[in-house]
């Protein structure tokens, strides 16, 4: 079977579309952990990052079986796993508020954490999707619009550290 580069550019492009705007209208719910809830980033997000880098994987292995025949140069193996690198990175860590911080973790960096008592303020931005909350002690955390649950994040934060989100 031979698809036409032309409906797949398509169908690509269909796809990518759709989950743009179902990424937006789904919520996300909160996670309830025995520290306390978690904002993960939403499942549909999630998935979306997984099939990307699987289908750009996919992409270039076969490319390169295509066109060499046999192992790929090195190159495009240094560019694929910087591709998976930059992808992983850049996924948003899981929002805790546990009953004394505002802690952010990641996969591959250090965990980020604001005592109640230093948080400075709470400001919300992008249409209300997205809630920065800063520091005394220099750190910000980001609840950005691919992280679950905005408005009982900000809700729930509010009552904890006695801060008004301002926007």
């Amino acid at each position: 079977m031979h698809l036409d580069p032309q409906l797949m550019r398509t169908i690509a492009l269909a796809f990518f579309i759709l989950l743009v705007f179902s990424s937006r209208m789904s919520k996300g719910s909160v996670k309830q952990t025995p520290e306390g809830p978690a904002f993960p980033i939403k499942p549909l997000f999630a998935i979306s990052r997984w099939l990307l880098l699987i289908v750009y994987i996919g992409l270039v292995a076969s490319l390169s079986i295509m066109h060499v025949s046999k192992v790929p140069p090195v190159w495009v193996l240094a560019i694929l796993v910087a591709v998976i690198a930059l992808v992983v990175s850049r996924m948003p860590g899981t929002i805790v508020l546990t009953p004394t911080a505002v802690v952010q973790r990641f996969w591959f960096f250090k965990e980020k954490q604001i005592p109640y008592i230093e948080v400075m303020a709470v400001s919300v931005s992008q249409a209300g999707r997205a809630t920065r909350v800063m520091g005394s002690n220099r750190v910000t955390i980001l609840h950005t619009p691919n992280h679950s649950a905005a408005e009982a994040f900000r809700s729930e934060l509010e009552l904890r550290t006695g801060k008004k989100a301002v926007l």
